[in-house]
């Protein structure tokens, strides 16, 4: 009988290059999200010691329909209390809150929501921060959304807006009802 060591590390070899080989010519590539476009738009209502802020995100897409999961998006604000509405299906989400120094981040399970070119899934944010004093320090962005609409409502009896971070385009003032 002859030796069979030659014979086994020639079929060694055969089987590693195969394994090496064999999985380029069956190279299929998954992409685990697709193009989401996400743009947030803000309200603060202030009257004085209690602030109030809501933040509608929109979710959409250029590309072909798809599934959300679930949604993340961190809060440059500490010690709050989040609630979270979904437009889309009417129904109040909740939130997995993680807390850290300044920031909250929130893990939104979004049931897999269907989301397409014509139809955003749109969620909204609401919270409330105990402020007083003359001077407000206003959320006016998120990381990774686009901010299109910016409003703060405030007692007249606080003075008149200065801002610092951009110019104002508009300026209304509405009567008490």
């Amino acid at each position: 009988m002859r030796n069979l060591n030659g014979f086994l590390k020639k079929i060694l070899l055969i089987f590693s290059i195969l394994l090496l080989v064999v999985p380029f010519f069956f190279h299929t590539e998954i992409f685990a999200q697709t193009d989401i476009k996400a743009t947030s738009s803000f309200h603060h209502t202030w009257d004085g010691e209690i602030l109030n802020t809501t933040i509608y995100i929109t979710l959409s897409t250029n590309s072909s329909p798809s599934v959300v999961t679930f949604y993340t998006i961190t809060i440059p604000a500490e010690q709050i209390t989040p609630e979270i509405f979904s437009i889309n299906r009417n129904k109040e989400l909740e939130p997995t809150i993680h807390r850290d120094v300044n920031e909250t981040s929130l893990v939104i399970d979004l049931d897999k929501t269907p989301i397409s070119i014509d139809k955003p899934i749109v969620l909204k944010i609401t919270y409330n921060t105990d402020l007083t004093g003359s001077s407000l320090s206003l959320l006016s962005s998120v990381t990774d959304t686009q901010t299109k609409e910016f409003s703060l409502t405030y007692p007249s009896s606080k003075g008149n807006v200065s801002w610092s971070s951009a110019s104002i385009t508009n300026t209304e003032e509405k009567e008490k009802i």
